[in-house]
């Protein structure tokens, strides 16, 4: 059993290092996962102080993949520059390609590179109202790299691309969609969009549009959004050849050439999903922001804008109606809605009615009721430390419990060991030598321990003579030896025995003497010799 404790403490180091490669490891291919990020990495070469650079990314996963709940961190030195607009979003289930913008907002930032972290992680599968199903956190997350570099100089950039004209049925406006993207660090808009349409049965049936720049809308550094108009005037059935033409600094910098047809009135249809509506669970506190987060599909044959609406009722009175921002959704398209709101009005129960509009339609409401109660000022140490800590970090904390747990083993198996070492030494016997009384020490002879009550001695050899030893009574004997091991012992360490007996010092023989009862230091000598040659009397 000894043994088996030594080898188990001679490796109990091993064993840490081994379960802090494991968790390398394991840190390592979590970060391998199902899911990745594109594209990657991410980096601004033009960034200036106090202009926001909008980025966008998608979250890339299986089309079989369940809908889950994504959290973003952000670190390092120059995280502060990084700008989140929210830390946490929904990828639906079956979407490929999930989209988030995050923003590159330098303040006060040296010339030079910067660098940062953003950390994807993957939080729990989610229900149809965004609620979390299980609580697997942190089992699953992706890094992404972002860097930008500050600039001094203002640069202008536009770019155009993927013109989109939607099928028309008769009585519908003819729409257009485009991809613009800000290629500068500066907020700028084009400066104009013209589109000419001419009928290819008779070219002198035209209609035509320009879009003048105090129309249309800013597009911030580095954003690329799908921007949409519309023809006013609604075409007889028939085909058309459209040219839509896109200025930006006196330039034309992008056209487009296409052929549409205006077909027969149910031809086509719209139609929209919902892919999930997210709103918080009550109760809540007074004073809360609470997101409502919808994502919408455009399951229909052309494209439409969409639009989320909010009402918020409270006690039967209309507090407040949020609106999303027009999103235009081609076919097979999807987008997510965002919308805050305060519960400022005091406590009770809060009713939201949430509804689309798409196209010319719109879809039936959604109602939910919210129970806001009276915030309290007590803290909670255990539920900060259970939120901020043990959540967000749980397979660290799991690793560490693993890890205080081997080396409290470790400790009790040591200090068992050390515990019965020190008994088995105390139950040892202490090994001692018996010396004379009376004798000086540098004349100290060893005498022997108690041994039968005839020993047999050699006969002469040669000239010399062998003769036997002095015995002393077992009494007394014992006598001797114990004050022969307290003198000892006085003279040595505590808690070490004498081991080695003490020399012997070279004395001339002397002739046999009987010693008196009684008194084994009064001896008598006698020139009779007793003894006999097989050493007995």
């Amino acid at each position: 059993m000894i043994t088996f404790l030594s080898l188990f403490l001679r490796m109990y180091r091993r064993i840490v290092v081994m379960s802090v490669s494991v968790f390398i490891v394991l840190c390592t291919v979590s970060f391998v996962s199902a899911f990745g990020i594109s594209p990657t990495p991410v980096f601004e070469s033009n960034a200036v102080n106090d202009v926001r650079i909008a980025r966008t990314i998608n979250i890339v996963r299986s089309n079989n993949d369940d809908a889950v709940l994504i959290k973003i961190y952000k670190s390092g030195d120059s995280a502060r520059y990084i700008d989140l607009p929210v830390d946490e979003f929904i990828a639906p289930a079956g979407q490929i390609l999930t989209p988030y913008t995050f923003y590159i907002a330098p303040s006060a930032a040296a010339n030079g590179r910067h660098t940062a972290l953003l950390l994807f992680e993957k939080q729990g599968a989610v229900d149809e109202l965004g609620a979390i199903i299980n609580g697997a956190r942190g089992l699953e997350a992706i890094g992404l790299s972002v860097g930008f570099e500050i600039s001094d100089r203002q640069v202008l950039g536009l770019k155009v691309a993927d013109s989109v004209f939607e099928p028309l049925e008769l009585g519908m406006p003819l729409s257009i969609s485009y991809l613009l993207q800000n290629t500068g660090n500066v907020d700028t808009k084009l400066d104009k969009i013209q589109i000419d349409v001419v009928d290819i049965t008779d070219e002198n049936h035209t209609y035509s549009r320009t879009v003048l720049k105090q129309d249309l809308e800013f597009i911030s550094p580095g954003a690329s959004e799908r921007r949409f108009f519309m023809l006013d005037e609604k075409m007889p059935m028939g085909r058309y050849k459209a040219t839509i033409s896109y200025f930006f600094n006196q330039e034309r910098i992008f056209s487009d050439h296409r052929t549409i047809e205006v077909l027969a009135p149910g031809t086509l249809g719209q139609s929209m999903d919902i892919i999930s509506l997210n709103v918080p669970e009550g109760p809540v506190h007074v004073g809360t922001v609470a997101d409502i987060i919808s994502v919408i599909k455009n399951t229909g044959k052309v494209g439409f804008a969409s639009r989320m609406y909010v009402d918020i009722y409270k006690d039967g009175e209309r507090l407040d109606t949020l609106r999303a921002k027009d999103v235009f959704l081609l076919k097979d398209q999807q987008t997510e809605f965002r919308s805050d709101f305060m519960f400022n009005q005091g406590a009770g129960v809060y009713r939201l009615e949430i509804y689309f509009t798409y196209g010319a339609q719109k879809t039936a409401v959604s109602e939910f009721s919210i129970q806001v109660i009276n915030s309290h000022s007590s803290f909670s140490l255990l539920t900060w430390f259970k939120s901020n800590i043990i959540i967000t970090n749980m397979p660290l904390c799991i690793f560490l419990i693993i890890l205080l747990m081997l080396m409290t083993i470790c400790c009790f198996l040591k200090n068992r060991k050390q515990k019965k070492e020190k008994e088995y030494q105390q139950q040892m016997p202490p090994v001692a030598y018996a010396v004379p009384q009376g004798v000086p020490q540098q004349q100290q002879e060893y005498v022997a321990p108690v041994v039968p009550q005839q020993m047999p001695v050699q006969a002469q050899q040669g000239s010399q003579t062998m003769y036997p030893p002095v015995f002393v009574p077992q009494q007394q004997q014992q006598q001797q030896q114990q004050q022969g091991v307290t003198s000892m012992q006085s003279m040595m360490p505590p808690e070490v025995p004498i081991m080695t007996p003490p020399q012997m010092p070279q004395v001339q023989p002397t002739p046999p003497q009987q010693y008196k009862s009684g008194n084994p230091a009064s001896f008598v000598s006698e020139e009779k010799d007793d003894w006999t040659d097989n050493g007995t009397y």
